[in-house]
């Protein structure tokens, strides 16, 4: 129907005034937007008014993922962050790259079958709760657990948790 459609809806607004949009999303009546100049913007998309800006990465943003009403960003600081989308609060930070964050991937319990050592077939969830996956420009993958509502704020310590050296 959208290719018959003469006259498709059109909304545009301006959204990070002269910086680059480097992702979006599209997730639970909202759209989330990020960008170059270290902001996410939070907007209602029937008619583009913005109901919330993120602010705490210390570089642009390259990367976002939601569930609920979670978010997860990672950046050009090299630093994943876990928002609460109902608050703004930033609740988590996760440190460990040693390059810009270009991807994430929020990957929750699943069923899987598989066959154990005694050659029966078993079926089990996995993982066994949700977890983040982040991919960075320093050729590396990182899993962290995703923070449940409640668990308590974690900021990373950069020192405790530098990634290893090959």
């Amino acid at each position: 129907r959208w290719v018959a459609n003469q006259e498709p809806m059109h909304l545009t607004f301006p959204v990070h005034g002269q910086a680059v949009v480097t992702c979006l999303v599209l997730a639970r009546g909202r759209l989330i937007s990020a960008s170059d100049d270290s902001t996410i913007n939070v907007y209602t998309p029937r008619t583009g008014t913005l109901t919330r800006t993120l602010r705490g990465h210390g570089g642009g943003i390259w990367a976002l993922e939601t569930t609920g009403n979670t978010l997860v960003s990672g950046s050009t600081n090299r630093t994943v962050r876990v928002w609460d989308l109902e608050t703004g609060q930033n609740t988590h930070v996760f440190v460990g790259h040693s390059g810009t964050v270009r991807a994430l991937a929020i990957v929750k319990p699943e069923p899987i079958e598989y066959e154990n050592e005694q050659g029966i077939l078993t079926r089990e969830e996995w993982p066994k709760q949700p977890l983040i996956v982040s991919g960075s420009r320093d050729h590396s993958l990182r899993v962290w657990t995703l923070p449940r509502s409640g668990d308590e704020e974690y900021t990373g310590d950069p020192e405790a948790d530098s990634p290893e050296v090959s």
